[in-house]
Order: structure tokens, then sequence, then C-alpha cells
């Protein structure tokens, strides 16, 4: 996560950008703890990965400001796409 973030965004960013993006980016365990992220192989091969959340986080890595682990309504409130990567 850490090279996605400091790499894949070079040629859009300057480097204080890249540095200020950390607080809003990163790796998301409660997405693996909920069992709603995702990898996806083919033939042994990375070929994309993500996940969706039903918390009411709606962006962001484990040290992103604001987060809330409240569970979403799933009778009035739809899952969150989460994490796209590939």
């Amino acid at each position: 996560m850490n090279a996605a973030i400091g790499e894949l965004q070079k040629p859009f960013l300057t480097e204080e950008q890249i540095a200020s993006s950390r607080a809003i980016m990163g790796l998301d365990t409660q997405l693996v703890d909920d069992g709603t992220y995702f990898i996806v192989e083919q033939n042994g091969i990375l070929a994309g990965c993500g996940g969706w959340s039903r918390r009411a986080t709606l962006y962001g890595g484990d040290r992103s400001p604001g987060r809330d682990a409240a569970l979403l309504d799933p009778t009035k409130d739809a899952a969150r796409v989460r994490a796209i990567g590939g």
C-alpha cells in the first residue's frame, strides 16, 4: 500500500501532496477482518483486489481521521465499494 501511494501518484501529485494523501489513504484492516476484501488470481498471478464495507466509514485506512466502525443498516443503507486495486 505504501508503494502504491508513493509511486502511482507521482505523475499527478507533488511530493508534498503525496505525503498529505497518506492521511486519507492506506490499508483498511477492517475490510479484511469483516471478510469483505478479496484478491483475484488468474493462473496463480494477482489479477486484482478490492473490497466493500458494511461500515459507516466512507474511505481511508486504519489511521485515517474520522473513521466510524458502526455497522450500516441494510434495510436503508447501501454497502460501500472500497479499496479497489489491481
